[in-house]
């Protein structure tokens, strides 16, 4: 069995989301999509999360610090059984970007 890179965004909607809760919807959501059954690549297979930054930032900003974070293979987060990572995101709405608050998961899952 191998394992792969995942990120996963959970949107906080209109009102304050804890992570523990984006976390469990975000599992929930995964497990409906791949199934139960184990090995699908995603959070569905994580049994926890490591908050990385407790500074929110944008959207681009988190999921590029996420791609280094996995590239690097940063111990906190280089471990198929291990936490995922978790930032998270806060982006003000402009011309061209949407408002986004919500959270950012990442790491190495089993596939």
């Amino acid at each position: 069995m191998g394992a792969t890179t995942f990120q996963t965004y959970v949107s906080a909607s209109r009102t304050a989301c804890p992570v523990d809760i984006a976390f469990s919807h975000a599992q929930q959501r995964a497990k409906h999509y791949y199934g139960h059954g184990g090995y699908t690549g995603t959070i569905a297979e994580k049994n926890g999360y490591r908050v990385i930054s407790e500074e929110a930032m944008p959207y681009d900003k988190a999921t590029k610090l996420a791609d280094d974070l996995i590239n690097k293979r940063d111990a906190r987060i280089d471990d198929k059984w291990g936490p995922a990572g978790v930032i998270q995101v806060k982006q003000r709405a402009s011309k061209n970007r949407p408002r986004m608050d919500g959270w950012l998961f990442f790491g190495w899952a089993s596939e």
